[in-house]
């Protein structure tokens, strides 16, 4: 099944007041201090770049990237390039008319990834640049950049055993790491501790609930069985199901009302037919990966009443894993999507209405592009976050207007290289056979007959439109 797309002018007009296409500027203007340079005229052109001028414009730092938009649509959250060149945190808020805010940072490391805990809080990770990290923080902030407080460091000292109910942390040390957000209006987040073993062989992770404003610490291991490798919580934010190998066995685990643990599945710890618990439903469905009966993970639905598992996959692609990460919607706690990378990321909705987001998107901006949506309350939300690039482009973020249904350029990740130069390569496209029983995203790689499903590399014309399909 082919989806071709016809070549639509995109719409980047702005509403009244509105001053997105003005926000690097706007962005620059709020990270520098002074005003921006008058014009001046072009200067001659310039001789043809080598090879080593090329190679440094590809390993330069990002100008803009990991673009987040909060909960509810109140605010957008970037890492942008500050001027001393550390990649920080800036924040706008969506109606964007207003020019974007540092909130968070360091001189002597990078931002490398933000997320939301409620739409007036954030989290983010920096790391030390280079081959030896010594320095790492994770911090929480303020919209406005007020309240800030370490969470993680790195170089902090071990803050002692975490077995207690409840206990206040000043920050916790190497070995914790940021887990995620509840979103449920607190300022808390997950953060999960690490154990390895004295050889290196990892052991276990033990998650717990953090207060960001106060450093409460809850360990949230109380009752459940050690060696713990995969988890997922349910409605109340206690562990439910959990994945524990142990002696060679790998056992699926199900906390019982009493408290009790029941072994839903045991298998050998190098099986294929082990299930990994990804997420629970609101309705009590466990969302799992496994490759039972296949050579490549796919995606199911689990009857923790029955015991049993779907064999009807909710995803599954030939030759290509399905990701960990899952595409959800916070308020149903259902899962609408899953992702994959084939000759570059992308996502498969479960969702009529992400699915048409999608097609919107796909149809609406460059062809030849891969497109990604990013969103947290994704079946009532407003805003958007979506990057774009392909093996020509290095990639820009916008955000879409579902009101609206437009689009708004934020910015290229590296606005230096020109799409041309890059054209050098041949595209591509890949043929895919999917099973799913869920599945509502349009096709976008195009379907071979049954003889032809193997990875087959095929070079088209670069004025080749037609949208890629998968199906």
């Amino acid at each position: 099944m082919t989806a071709s797309r016809a070549r639509c002018p995109v719409a980047f007009a702005l509403p009244p007041g509105a001053l997105l296409p003005a926000l690097v500027l706007s962005l620059t203007l709020a990270l520098m201090p002074g005003r921006p340079a008058a014009a001046t005229p072009a200067p001659p052109a310039a001789a043809a770049p080598t090879v080593r001028d090329i190679a440094f414009e590809q390993v330069r730092k990002a100008a803009l990237r990991s673009l987040r938009v909060s909960p509810y649509g109140k605010r957008a959250a970037m890492i942008v390039a500050a001027r001393n060149g550390r990649h920080v945190v800036a924040v706008v808020d969506l109606p964007p008319t207003a020019p974007a805010r540092t909130v968070g940072g360091f001189s002597n490391a990078d931002v490398a990834s933000v997320t939301w805990i409620s739409d007036d809080r954030l989290a983010y990770e920096a790391y030390e640049s280079g081959t030896e990290i010594s320095l790492a923080s994770t911090m929480a902030v303020d919209a406005d950049g007020r309240n800030e407080r370490e969470l993680i460091n790195w170089n902090a000292g071990d803050p002692g055993a975490t077995t207690s109910t409840r206990r206040r942390v000043a920050r916790l040390p190497y070995g914790w790491y940021l887990a995620g957000s509840p979103r449920d209006g607190s300022p808390d987040v997950y953060v999960e501790h690490l154990i390895f073993e004295g050889n290196g062989d990892f052991v276990e992770t033990r998650l717990a609930r953090l207060d960001t404003l106060t450093g409460d610490l809850k360990p949230l291991r109380l009752g459940v069985p050690d060696r713990v490798v995969a988890r997922v919580l349910d409605a109340q934010g206690r562990i439910h199901v959990v994945l524990t190998p142990s002696g060679g066995r790998s056992r699926l685990q199900h906390r019982q009302p009493d408290g009790s643990w029941q072994v839903l599945e045991d298998h050998d710890a190098f099986s294929d037919d082990v299930l990994v618990p990804r997420y629970l439903e609101a309705d009590g469905t466990l969302i799992v990966s496994t490759r039972r009966g296949h050579d490549t993970i796919g995606l199911y639905a689990y009857d923790l009443t029955r015991r049993k598992l779907d064999p009807e996959p909710l995803l599954r692609v030939a030759r290509f894993d399905v990701d960990d990460a899952l595409e959800i919607d916070a308020p149903s706690r259902r899962v609408i999507g899953a992702n994959l990378v084939t000759d570059g990321p992308q996502t498969i909705w479960f969702s009529p209405r992400m699915a048409a987001i999608q097609q919107t998107s796909d149809a609406t901006l460059p062809a030849g592009r891969i497109n990604v949506i990013g969103c947290t309350r994704c079946e009532t939300a407003r805003w958007y976050a979506v990057w774009s690039g392909s093996d020509r482009h290095p990639g820009e973020y916008l955000l879409y207007d579902h009101q609206e249904r437009r689009h708004y350029r934020l910015g290229a990740e590296r606005p230096w290289l020109a799409e041309a130069r890059n054209a050098a390569a041949a595209p591509y496209s890949l043929c895919l056979s999917v099973s799913s029983s869920r599945r509502s995203s349009p096709p976008r790689w195009p379907q071979p007959n049954a003889l032809k499903r193997a990875l087959t590399p095929r070079p088209r014309p670069s004025s080749d439109r037609s949208a890629r399909s998968l199906g």
